[in-house]
């Protein structure tokens, strides 16, 4: 069965659930790109608990606006070789569309640069990975060092905003607008909840629809997953 956190993944920032002051920033922030020179900053930082919508709103950001999308994520080596050789290399060079036609941004070519989970950076050489790459220093720094000579959009996305500023990080904070994002309330839980069921043909008690929102405590991840698992080979709860 397909993964309904991910067929059921907000394709553009109307269909995000809840957060409406944090999407009204991310689109302001976005919007400053499109005024003909750069903007004063040129990262945003999305902060929240998981499941509120983070990285969907980034990716449906995108897709409102034809950007194209290069991402790092959780999966992907962190430091500062791999951020340099990945995020800086895309910040500094303009945008080509999918049949690799160049895109220049004076015409409104853009690149997202997305770094998934931003405060999971590698920052200490370990005597374990002293050979490794995996163990170099500095992953914040070629961060800070990427904004400061992006000429694309960054987004970094964090579950805890003061881990990524301390240490290294704390010039993030007058670099990124920062854009706090918070637990989704109940009721607009339910409401996904019941749109998911009728395309699902699924016939679906609300006390159940509530209680599966209320245990979420916010996170709309959880509640499509906990749905998802309640309603396999079913088509009534």
């Amino acid at each position: 069965m397909e993964d309904w956190t991910e067929k059921y993944r907000p394709k553009t920032l109307r269909d995000v659930v809840g957060n409406d002051r944090a999407l009204t920033t991310l689109r302001t922030w976005a919007q400053r790109w499109n005024q003909g020179k750069l903007p004063e900053k040129r990262a945003a930082i999305l902060s929240g608990k998981p499941g509120t919508g983070k990285t969907s709103s980034a990716h449906a950001l995108a897709q409102d606006l034809g950007w194209s999308v290069l991402e790092l994520n959780a999966s992907d080596a962190r430091n500062e070789t791999a951020i340099k050789r990945v995020a800086t290399a895309g910040a500094i060079n303009e945008t080509f569309d999918i049949t690799g036609g160049f895109i220049p941004a004076r015409k409104g070519g853009r690149k997202l640069i997305i770094l998934d989970e931003a405060d999971n950076l590698y920052e200490k050489l370990d005597r374990a990975e002293s050979d490794s790459t995996l163990g170099d220093r500095g992953g914040k720094k070629a961060i800070i060092d990427t904004i400061k000579i992006t000429r694309q959009p960054i987004i970094l996305i964090v579950n805890d905003y003061y881990e990524l500023i301390k240490g290294g990080g704390e010039p993030l904070k007058t670099l990124c607008t920062l854009i706090q994002f918070y637990e989704v309330h109940q009721q607009q839980i339910v409401e996904l909840l019941k749109s998911i069921c009728r395309q699902e043909n699924i016939t679906a008690d609300l006390r159940v629809l509530k209680t599966i929102a209320d245990r979420s405590k916010g996170d709309v991840r959880s509640a499509v997953n906990d749905l998802q698992s309640l309603c396999l080979n079913r088509k009534q709860i």
